[in-house]
Order: structure tokens, then C-alpha cells, then sequence
């Protein structure tokens, strides 16, 4: 078993996303088999009746009909037994995969194994920024990544590839892909209290609407929204029924009327967007995902790990910036983040990026930067010194000691 590791919290996704596929495939190949013995047992029941309760011959023909229906379902359920079996091996055979590299991982010993220590790292950055890539939706190039380290097993980019798929025809105006995800995680999402069905039906009465084409969108509202009665707020309701009503006339009324607004906001060019936005919102609460990637995890903690007070952004080219934290790109995502806390302070001098101690002692010039008695002796012109930092002649004198408390 794994034992907790300081980067153990961040392999949640790691094995929260095959969890639920496992648990949805599971539901799915359960609901699939009751069906089918459902029908198994009424067909046997249905020949049971006719052979016990019939006074009279019973026609072949009738009786063989009755068999091979029998015989076709007692098929169909041993291939949605198989289908069944064969999903949840392969979505537990991700969960031993993924258990045994992480065993490996842990059983690489730093001081012993430098080496192995630095392939596992490897291999684990590769990891989080592969599962970065799926996430910002650059699917083609985290596969290639993922082949060419042999990390297939250990990322879930067919799934993925689904929230791809839905988000890219929600853009385009298409609700089949999002409504046939909702019915597949129905369950889940009824538990959330999802409204996901709601915004996306919606879509669909707007687009019946424009189209002129209201009777459908009544038939439409008392066939998917009537369920939702009870639970959907009553606003909501009245806000779709009042689309359906006022719609086509929306052109007409001036711009001025402040009541309008709010309607203009369901007709927007833009409702397709929000629809993509809800609909990720979903996809993270179903699989208990954060908006916040192992990869942006740590990248925002090693940057806030060397951030101290004096960091600000260095508008130089970055060759010429000794601070990366400071440098132009690197400042964009450190702004805002924690300063380092760093309980002992060491200072390196700026020429050598050796540590300033008792035997290099620390010498401050009037540029502001330090530089150790090492680096202070490769600089010494006779009694003057020259400033790497502006290239001008700094007598000896004004060379500062500094000392540690």
C-alpha cells in the first residue's frame, strides 16, 4: 500500500477520474442487466402461462416464437454480462497500474538512487503537465506527450476527449453530446442538485423560439421541464415561459425598457459560452475535480517558494534579470502570490552565487548588490573596486561589511 508521500494529495485526479468512470460504467452495466433479465423473466413467464393454464394442443409455431425471443435476450444478456466484466477489469486494471508506479516511487531512495530519484521526478512533472494539457483542451499534443513518455496508463484522455467533444458542439450551437453526457451521469448529478439539464434545455426552447416555431417549444417544455416542476424554482419556470412569449417581439420593444434586459441576457451571442462554463463547473463537481491542476499546484508554489518582499517586475530582457521571479512573464502569476517563509536567510553574492559566510565575508557596493570577499579580491583594482553591476570604480572605502545577527 502507498504510504503518505508530501506529493501524495496532489495524485488525487490520478485516481478520482478512473474511480467514477469505474462507478458510472458499474451503474450503467447494472441498469443494462436488469433490463435484460426483466424481459428474460416475462418471456419465461409468458410460456409458463401458456404451457399450465392452455386445455388444448399449443401450435408450435406460437410456442417457437416465444423461445427464440427467449433465446435472443438470454444472448443479449450474456453480451451485456461481458461488456459489463470487461469495463470494470480495465478500469481496474488503471487503478493497479497507477498503485504500482506510485509503490515505485516511493521505493526510490534519494541518497542512494540519485538516478532513479530524477527519472520518477521526470516522469511525474511530465505527468501533471500532460494532465494541464487535457485540461486546456490540447488534446492531439498531451497524447503525443504522454506516448512518447509511456504514460498512457496513467492519464485518462479518452475522457477528456468526451468534455472536448460536448464543449466544442455547445459552442457550435449543438446540445445532443451534453444531453446524452447528463443521461449517463444523471444519477450523480440529481445528487448535486444539478441545474445543468435546465440551462441546456433551455437553449433548446430559445432556439425553437427564434426559429418561430413556439408550439414546439410548448410541447417541448411540457415533455423535459414538467419533471423539473417540483424541484425547479418557480422564477425559472416563468423565466422560460416568458422567453417563449416574448421572444419574437423583442426586436419591436425599445432598448430603454430596463425589463428587457434580462431576457437579452438568455438571447445573447454569448448564452453558448456560459452553457460551456456551466457545463465544466458540472464536469468538476461529478468527478470532485478542483479548478486548480497539479501542474498550477506546484508551479505557484515553487514560485512563491523563492518570492521574497523585495520581488517586483523587472521590465529588462530576461538575460539581464537575476531573479526570475522578477522577470516580466514570471510576475504575472507570482503577483498575488505568498512571499516565501524562510526561517534561516542565507545571503549568496551576486558575481559567485556562493554563500556569504564567516570565510567570504559579505561586502555591500553602492549599487545595492552583495558580493563575498572571494569575489571582492577578483575585483580589486589597488584601492579601488570595480562594480560588475555598472562597470565604475568604487573605492575600497565605500565597500560596506556587513554582518549577521
Amino acid at each position: 500500500m502507498v504510504k503518505s508521500l508530501d506529493h501524495a494529495s496532489l495524485e488525487y485526479s490520478t485516481f478520482r477520474v478512473p474511480y467514477e468512470e469505474l462507478n458510472r460504467k458499474y451503474r450503467n452495466g447494472h441498469k443494462n442487466i436488469e433490463k435484460v433479465t426483466t424481459k428474460i423473466g416475462k418471456i419465461g413467464a409468458s410460456i409458463r402461462q401458456k404451457l399450465s393454464e392452455s386445455q388444448e394442443p399449443i401450435p408450435v409455431d406460437s410456442i417457437k416464437k416465444a423461445y427464440n425471443s427467449l433465446c435472443q435476450n438470454v444472448e443479449e444478456a450474456e453480451k451485456v454480462f461481458g461488456e459489463a466484466s470487461e469495463n470494470g477489469i480495465r478500469q481496474m486494471d488503471k487503478f493497479l497500474h497507477r498503485l504500482n508506479v506510485l509503490e515505485q516511487d516511493e521505493s526510490v531512495d534519494p541518497d542512494n538512487d540519485m538516478l532513479g530519484d530524477l527519472k520518477h521526478n521526470r516522469l511525474r512533472a511530465a505527468r501533471y503537465s500532460i494532465e494541464y494539457l487535457l485540461l486546456c483542451g490540447h488534446l492531439e499534443t498531451a497524447k503525443q506527450m504522454a506516448k512518447s513518455f509511456g504514460l498512457e496508463k496513467m492519464v485518462d484522455s479518452e475522457v477528456y476527449e468526451e468534455w472536448r467533444m460536448v464543449e466544442t458542439a455547445l459552442l457550435a450551437g449543438n446540445t445532443k453530446p451534453c444531453l446524452d453526457w447528463i443521461d449517463t451521469h444523471r444519477s450523480k448529478l440529481k445528487r448535486n442538485d444539478s441545474q445543468l439539464e435546465i440551462v441546456i434545455r433551455r437553449q433548446d426552447i430559445i432556439d425553437m423560439v427564434l426559429a418561430g416555431k413556439r408550439v414546439q417549444a410548448m410541447e417541448y417544455v411540457r415533455k423535459f421541464i414538467t419533471p423539473f416542476a417540483k424541484t425547479l424554482p418557480s422564477v425559472d419556470i416563468k423565466l422560460i415561459m416568458s422567453i417563449i412569449a416574448i421572444a419574437p417581439c423583442l426586436s419591436e420593444i425599445p432598448n430603454s425598457n430596463s425589463q428587457i434586459h434580462n431576457y437579452e441576457e438568455f438571447l445573447s451571442d454569448d448564452r453558448w459560452e456560459k452553457c460551456v462554463k456551466t457545463f465544466q463547473t458540472e464536469v468538476y463537481r461529478t468527478y470532485q475535480l478542483t479548478d486548480q491542476s497539479a501542474f498550477s499546484i506546484c508551479l505557484q508554489a515553487g514560485i512563491a517558494a523563492h518570492k521574497t518582499p523585495s520581488c517586483k517586475c523587472d521590465p529588462r530582457p530576461a538575460k539581464e534579470v537575476d531573479c526570475y521571479v522578477c522577470n516580466e512573464t514570471v510576475w504575472r502569476l507570482a503577483d498575488g502570490l505568498p512571499n516565501a517563509h524562510v526561517t534561516v536567510s542565507r545571503i549568496l553574492c551576486s558575481m559567485t552565487g556562493e554563500p556569504c559566510n564567516e570565510t567570504n565575508i559579505p561586502y555591500l557596493l553602492p549599487s545595492g548588490h552583495v558580493y563575498g570577499q572571494s569575489a571582492i579580491d577578483q575585483l580589486r583594482r589597488g584601492d579601488d573596486v570595480v562594480c560588475p553591476e555598472t562597470g565604475s570604480l568604487v573605492p575600497i572605502e565605500e565597500c560596506q561589511r556587513l554582518f549577521f545577527l
